[in-house]
């Protein structure tokens, strides 16, 4: 069977692409880490890597004729590049909300969040890894695992920052816009956590186009 050299050569080419904006938004979630730990924040492009990605999902369904595959496979990289951005627009609030807690009562705070977002950064390469193997390996069987204990992790600490924001409060410490600023920090985890967790899911639209 013949083989169309430039429909494999967009095949590679997004799945780079995609790899560089999954590692910018680690990057920027890693960078959140060092602020909590005093270190200064440092920022990495996101928005060409995503308009990118986009640009080269848009090469499969402009294409004469596609097949049912390449469509399916452009959808799903389509439904990954949403996520990532999404992604990132949340790291992006909870930077300005770590920014704001810092020098006050609620900064004693940041080593709990520092441990739950590191344990994301951790559960991150596995996650991304599903993309790249069917789902029915056991590659991806041991993925699953690991991401189903590290959902329990999270959510178990985040359960704990909340119960210490009740302390705050129930203790007349810090203000009222102090504790909004740490119940935003803990959604904003939670949330990007969610979009994390859910692209196994999206990687099913991979299946049928593997890209060695």
């Amino acid at each position: 069977m013949s083989t169309n050299e430039l429909l494999e050569h967009r095949l590679v080419e997004l799945r780079g692409n995609l790899d560089r904006l999954a590692e910018a938004v680690e990057d920027n979630l890693r960078s959140i880490v060092g602020e909590l730990s005093g270190a200064e924040p440092v920022e990495h492009p996101v928005k060409p890597l995503v308009l990118r990605a986009r640009e080269n999902c848009f090469m499969f369904v402009v294409r004469e004729n596609p097949k049912a595959h390449d469509l399916k496979f452009a959808m799903g990289a389509l439904r990954v590049e949403h996520d990532y951005e999404r992604a990132q627009e949340l790291v992006d609030a909870l930077h300005k909300r770590v920014s704001r807690l810092k020098n006050t009562p609620y900064a004693t705070t940041f080593p709990a969040l520092r441990e739950v977002i590191q344990v994301i950064l951790d559960v991150h390469t596995p996650i991304r890894r599903t993309w790249h193997v069917m789902a029915d390996t056991p590659e991806a069987a041991e993925a699953r695992e690991t991401i189903a204990h590290a959902n329990a992790r999270i959510t178990a600490g985040l359960a704990a920052l909340r119960s210490q924001t009740v302390g705050f409060i129930s203790g007349a410490q810090g203000t009222p816009e102090m504790t909004v600023e740490l119940v935003l920090a803990c959604r904003h985890i939670e949330r990007i956590w969610q979009l994390l967790e859910s692209l196994p899911d999206e990687r099913n639209s991979f299946e049928t186009r593997v890209v060695k």
